[in-house]
């Protein structure tokens, strides 16, 4: 699953869905169906959307709605079954939570890092920073020295684990999260820091939850999610150091 569970609802009262996919047509490819006739059309595109990001991983109806796409021209047999057709797609909609989110991540864990974020004094460099830490003045210094380095971004493995489980799940909830948490007026000055800063507690989150995952990457999120706790702003990491800044 991706950013909201599309589904296809044919004539008979099939839903059809694919794990790891936010896009109808990806379906509808997979499953041969003729997406040529509008009038009296054999089936719908349904999507359940989060009411809120965070509602990604709730189980619950109510934190979702049920949309039907293109309803202008929402045919008979469905408008004549409406109720029984939207529980079909609703009970899909469950197994698909299950299947793609609850069975691969350890959701309560994921929810309990997400709620460290009000508690971080972001950017204020109230502890000292860690000897092992490259340490620079602003962002940009940081960002000219990243350039010249050789940049590993903490492994390949990490990412790809973190995209296949939920990543999007989390993606725009720990941005608005941190954004609120940062509580700044001045939003172009501390923009750059918040997507650095969202970036990791996002990883952090996706790491330490995704079951079987590595350890050194679950150890090197902790230790990024470190420079941020300590006050100061994670770059990124490179020859295999953390470049760290202390102002935007």
């Amino acid at each position: 699953m991706c950013d909201y569970y599309p589904c296809i609802l044919t004539r008979d009262g099939t839903v059809l869905d694919l794990p790891d996919t936010s896009s109808h047509d990806d379906i509808i490819t997979a499953n041969k169906l003729n997406d040529n006739k509008l009038s009296d059309r054999d089936f719908i595109r349904i999507e359940i959307t989060p009411n809120e990001p965070i509602h990604m991983l709730s189980t619950k109806r109510s934190d979702w709605k049920l949309v039907v796409d293109e309803p202008h021209t929402i045919p008979g047999w469905y408008e004549e079954d409406v109720s029984s057709l939207n529980e079909r797609c609703w009970n899909a909609w469950e197994n698909a939570i299950q299947r793609d989110i609850h069975s691969k991540f350890d959701v309560p864990k994921a929810l309990a890092l997400l709620g460290e974020v009000k508690s971080i004094r972001w950017m204020q460099n109230h502890e000292e920073p860690l000897p092992e830490w490259v340490m620079f003045d602003t962002r940009g210094t940081a960002r000219v020295a990243a350039r010249d380095a050789t940049r590993d971004a903490f492994g390949v493995a990490a990412r790809v684990a973190a995209r296949d489980a939920v990543w999007d799940a989390f993606r725009v909830a720990t941005r608005d999260a941190v954004w609120d948490a940062f509580r700044v007026a001045d939003w172009v000055a501390f923009r750059d820091a918040v997507w650095d800063a969202a970036w990791d507690v996002n990883f952090h989150i996706l790491t330490q939850g995704i079951p079987n995952l590595d350890q050194v990457h679950k150890d090197h999120m902790e230790q990024r999610m470190e420079v941020w706790r300590r006050g100061y702003g994670c770059l990124g990491d490179a020859d295999g150091k953390l470049y760290v800044y202390r102002r935007v």
